[in-house]
Formats: structure tokens, sequence, C-alpha cells
């Protein structure tokens, strides 16, 4: 992508994010018509890059729909995505597909029943399709990542493509910062600097959003212009998580961001990049940004990210436990767990994805826990090269710590756990590209279908 194409994309989309926070036609607008192109590229297009595009620009679309009221159903953007990867695989005709994958959602599925015994039919299908529309996702991703290859550039695409709506949920947080007559920080997370919406669900976007712009940056080969850009964005979007004070999206961001920049250390060129870039960005961070925003925040942003408690969610925890330890095989149900957890005044939704699965499938839910993990310790084990081996660690890690502190309320980390699975055989691209954008071959992973 052209450095003046970039920013053009991201200039639009802050004008749109304003228009769609004032309009709420105009958020469902968008949201149709990105449904409408998805569903053409999968349907007729003839690559899968655009369908993985497509279901990129989605999955960090999702918070920005929601902030702004589009007319469409919550878990909308799981459901497209499955759709979307669901077609492309049916028109692919692929005989063989990754196992576990399926047996990760199979293992899900016997406490379906538990559900559906309990409670009507409507409620009981709102709660499943709640709670299992999330697993469905990650399921589908590992099946359409596992047999895609990429470029170089296409790759760089992929990672630059949820910029746009990120971007957006920027700019309408930042509107609701400067523009509040008041804003009073405490322990708790900021409604108003999250743009009015939830901040753990924007906190954890925008710090998605950091880490893909950091993975940019590390690109060795990638232009210098691109390479700033990102840079810049993953300064704002770094800052503005912040700013939420809900630590689990910024926390999350850089413990990914630490694996990618743990394994690229590897590589002479990286490294050496890295040890350019890296004395300037704590500097400006330790000495400039931090300060700032902590006097901004009256010293309340520096207090809640030295608070290391758990607060409400290791209550939530052990009560995922005592529920799993009542119903032992397969659960109390999907969905049933809600109104059984203590520690809070009022029925509380999952907050680790771990235990809710002990607490809602019972031992079927744990051995596809484990299975989760395995998956992605296989295949990081699959991945040779120090590249290949940052994108994994980086990708996977991110997923299973958003999980672990936020379950699965967003499509990001289906997608993001499903991408790990693509080829990191990085092919030269058809298209002759100026020799600046292209990244040197990585190692290939033996041929699997996990």
């Amino acid at each position: 992508m052209k450095p003046s194409r970039l920013a053009l994309y991201l200039a639009v989309h802050v004008v749109l994010a304003i228009q769609m926070e004032e309009w709420r036609e105009v958020a469902t607008a968008h949201a149709l018509v990105t449904f409408a192109v998805s569903l053409w590229w999968a349907a007729g297009g003839p690559s899968g890059h655009r369908v993985a595009f497509a279901g990129a620009y989605i999955v960090a679309s999702e918070v920005l729909w929601r902030m702004t009221k589009a007319a469409i159903f919550w878990e909308s953007a799981k459901y497209a995505i499955t759709v979307l990867f669901g077609i492309w695989l049916l028109r692919r005709h692929r005989r063989t597909i990754p196992p576990q994958a399926m047996l990760y959602f199979v293992l899900l599925l016997p406490a379906v029943v538990v559900t559906l015994n309990q409670t009507p039919l409507a409620e009981a299908r709102g709660q499943i399709s709640f709670n299992l529309s999330g697993p469905l996702a990650l399921a589908m991703c590992v099946l359409f990542f596992a047999g895609t290859t990429m470029t170089a550039r296409e790759f760089q695409r992929l990672l630059l493509a949820p910029l746009g709506p990120l971007a957006g949920i920027t700019t309408i947080a930042i509107q609701h910062t400067v523009t509040a007559r008041v804003i009073e920080f405490t322990q708790e997370s900021n409604r108003v600097t999250s743009g009015g919406f939830g901040p753990n669900q924007v906190a954890a976007a925008l710090g998605l959003g950091a880490l893909l712009a950091l993975l940019v940056v590390l690109q060795p080969r990638a232009r210098l212009s691109i390479r700033v850009i990102a840079l810049v964005a993953m300064a704002v979007l770094t800052t503005q998580s912040a700013l939420t004070l809900s630590r689990g999206g910024l926390i999350a961001a850089a413990a990914a961001g630490a694996l990618a920049a743990w394994h690229l250390a590897d590589d002479r060129r990286i490294r050496g990049q890295m040890l350019k870039l890296a004395p300037l960005v704590f500097a400006a961070a330790a000495w400039v940004i931090v300060p700032r925003l902590d006097a901004f925040t009256g010293g309340a942003l520096s207090m809640r990210f030295r608070d290391t408690s758990p607060g409400l969610r290791l209550e939530l925890v052990s009560g995922d436990l005592r529920i799993w330890r009542d119903n032992p095989v397969f659960g109390a149900g999907p969905g049933m767990a809600r109104p059984l957890r203590s520690g809070a005044s009022e029925p509380v939704a999952a907050h680790t994805e771990f235990t809710r699965l002990a607490a809602e499938h019972g031992l079927f839910g744990v051995l596809a826990a484990m299975l989760l993990i395995q998956m992605a310790w296989k295949r990081y084990r699959q991945a040779r090269s120090p590249a290949a081996k940052a994108l994994v660690a980086s990708l996977t890690g991110w997923s299973l710590l958003f999980m672990l502190h936020s379950a699965m309320r967003l499509a990001a980390p289906s997608f993001l756990f499903g991408l790990a699975f693509a080829s990191p055989v990085f092919r030269a691209a058809p298209v002759a590209a100026p020799a600046e954008e292209i990244e040197p071959e990585l190692e290939p992973a033996p041929a699997t279908g996990d």
C-alpha cells in the first residue's frame, strides 16, 4: 500500500466515524455495505486474500459499530466472518481440514442440550448464540487460514486493514475526551475517555491496533514512510487505550509485542533496527507521554497500572470453578453460569474464557481449552524462522491473553488466533514490487492440516 493511500484511508475513517456517531443511520449503512461487499468477494471473488482483508476489516469495525449503535445484532461480526470464511472454504472444496479446530468446537456442543432443557427455546437460542459464536468463529478462522499462503505485501496490507476502523474508534474517544466539561478519574476504567462506550472493549480494540502497527514497524523491508505512519498510529492508539484506564487491553498488547520483539531479535537485521528505535520510543514514553498523561489524569493513570489486584475477576473465576464442581461432566450449559456466579450484586458475564468453558461445558470444556492451548503450542513449534515464530507467538499470545481477561466478547481473538495458522512462507509477489517492500523469504512450516 502506498503511503499516500494509507494516509487517505485513515483520514476517511476519521471523518466517517464522526458521521457515524452523529447519525445512527450512517453507522448502519456502513455495516450493511461492508457485509455486502464482503459477501461479494467471498462468493465470487478470485482471491482468498480479499476475503481475509474483509474479515480483518469486519473484526476491527465491531467495536465501532457497537459504540455508534449500528442497527445490527450484537454478535454480527463473529457470524459475518464465520459465513465469509465458510463460503470461501466451500468454493475451494478443500479435502483436508485441521481436525483439531473442528474437535475444539464439537467438544462444546454436548452442553447445548443442558441449556435447551433448562430454558425456553427463545432464551436458550440467545444464550447459545452469544456464548458459542466466539468459539465457532475461532474454529472457522483456523480452517480458513490453515490453507492460506501470503506474500509479504499481502500480509502487510492485512495488518494495515484494521487501522481504518480503529482510527475511527480513536477519533470518537478523543472527541469525547476533549469536549467533556469535567472528567472524573478514579481507580476504575473511564467511560468518557472510551468514547461513551465500554472501556474494556475500547481499550482492547485500541491495544490490538497498537500491536498490529508495531508488527508493521518491525518489518525490515517495509517502506520507511509506511513505518513512520504505523509508528504514529501506534503511539496514538496506545495513548488513548491508556486513558481508558482499562488495563487489560494495553497489557495484552504490550505482552504480545514483547513476544514478537523477543523472537525478532534473533534476526540480525531486525535486531539492529530495534536497537536504534527502542531507545527513542522508551525516552518519548518515559519522559514525555506518560508524565503528561499522568498529570492529565491527576495521577490516576500511574496508580491504576501499579494496582495488580485482579478485582472482581478473581471472584468470578472462583464462582466458575464452584459451578464446575457442581456440574463436572456437562457443565451448567452455555449462558447458564451467569446467574450462578458469586461476587456481584447482579448476574455478571464471564471474564475468563477458560473457566467459563469449565463452568458451562464441564469436562468437555476443559478438554476444549486444553486443545486450544495445544494447537497454539504446536503451531509455534512448527514455525522455524525468527519472523515466523514472532508472528505465531504474538498473534496467539494476544488472543489467549484477551480470553484470559475478557472471555470472547469480540471477534478479534478468534481472528488473530486463526491468522497465526496462515502459512509463514512469504513467496515473491506475482507483480513486481519495489525492493524495499519485499520481505525476505521465511522458512516454510511443515505441511499440516492442524
